[in-house]
């Protein structure tokens, strides 16, 4: 790191989330305030050509706040190119996603600092929270304690403790080793994770850091769930899963992982379904794909395949009902 360029960057991609956005740099900005945090972090917003108030929201925090950069795309090139794009933009040793609903926790950033300045890690992982209020800027309600983190030496031990999740803001890595992992090639939506777990098997002779209290909180927005995304996602996950030991990751772990995958097709078709998974025979080919050879599980996929998406929400809306109706309890005589 040399003595200009920032030991951090906090990158948020970002697209006609204004209100959003402002939650989340609040968050951040309010912690810049202290001299010592001004000269060592920068915050950098790719804007994926939004058509809200984003762009002037962004240069009225400018004015205040010289560490915030924006870059706004001429056109929008996707979720995964423009998060990619933050990253490139930024200067920092260190990166930290943030998505654009999400928010840091007070004093998380100054406790942050001095474990990269310690421990010079490869990867961070951050407990999370919910952002149950998405208007409101975490308060003094969360406490970050002058706690040592969880220190890891190989990254296989890392994956199997579940310190390296695939969610987007709890997330930091050694940017010089994120630009050296091509990132052309990826799982649409899943470009964040896919890079950070091919860094990890890169990183010979570095850390791996867990902070084990609550540091960022996230969105419950669960745009992804739309058109039966949950199927796309979890189908992903399983290639994604399967190419890991063209990496170093321990096959027996591979395999470990994959035991309960047959049994959750199920329920995540059922829930793709309910939100709307369409009939096409694309979804149905690539779960055969997936799943080639386990015959039940597939019999038993298809029958739910094509059954209609109403009958699926109908049954779902009657369970809910009963489980509120019994959960209330039975009226006082």
């Amino acid at each position: 790191m040399t003595l200009s360029q920032p030991l951090l960057s906090i990158c948020i991609p970002t697209y006609n989330r204004a209100p959003q956005l402002r939650v989340a740099l609040d968050s951040i900005l309010n912690q810049l305030d202290a001299e010592d945090l001004k000269e060592i972090i920068e915050v950098v917003v790719s804007d994926n050509a939004s058509s809200d108030s984003t762009q002037s929201l962004v240069e009225a925090y400018q004015k205040k706040y010289s560490q915030l950069k924006y870059f706004r795309n001429s056109e929008n090139i996707g979720g995964d190119l423009n998060l990619a794009n933050s990253v490139v933009k930024a200067t920092g040793k260190f990166a930290w996603y943030l998505g654009d609903d999400d928010a840091l926790v007070p004093g998380i950033l100054r406790h942050t600092a001095g474990i990269l300045k310690q421990h010079n890690p490869a990867v961070v992982g951050v407990h999370y929270g919910v952002l149950s209020d998405p208007k409101k800027v975490p308060g003094n309600e969360f406490l970050i304690k002058d706690k040592a983190p969880i220190v890891v030496e190989k990254y296989q031990d890392f994956m199997e403790r579940g310190y390296c999740l695939g969610i987007l803001s709890v997330i930091l890595f050694d940017r010089d080793l994120w630009l050296t992992v091509d990132h052309s090639k990826f799982h649409t939506l899943w470009l964040y994770y896919e890079v950070v777990l091919k860094l990890m098997s890169k990183a010979q002779g570095r850390k791996f850091v867990y902070i084990d209290q609550i540091g960022v909180l996230t969105g419950e927005g669960c745009g992804w769930v739309k058109n039966g995304g949950e199927l796309k996602s979890f189908l992903d996950w399983r290639e994604i899963l399967n190419s890991l030991s063209d990496y170093g990751y321990n096959k027996n772990w591979i395999q470990s992982e994959q035991k309960n995958f047959p049994n959750l097709l199920i329920i995540i078709l059922l829930r793709a379904k309910g939100h709307d998974l369409s009939m096409e025979t694309k979804h149905l080919r690539r779960v055969y794909k997936s799943f080639s050879g386990r015959i039940f599980y597939l019999i038993l996929a298809s029958l739910i395949f094509y059954l209609p998406n109403f009958i699926i929400k109908a049954v779902r809306n009657i369970k809910n009902l009963l489980k509120n109706f019994f959960t209330a309890g039975l009226p006082q005589s």
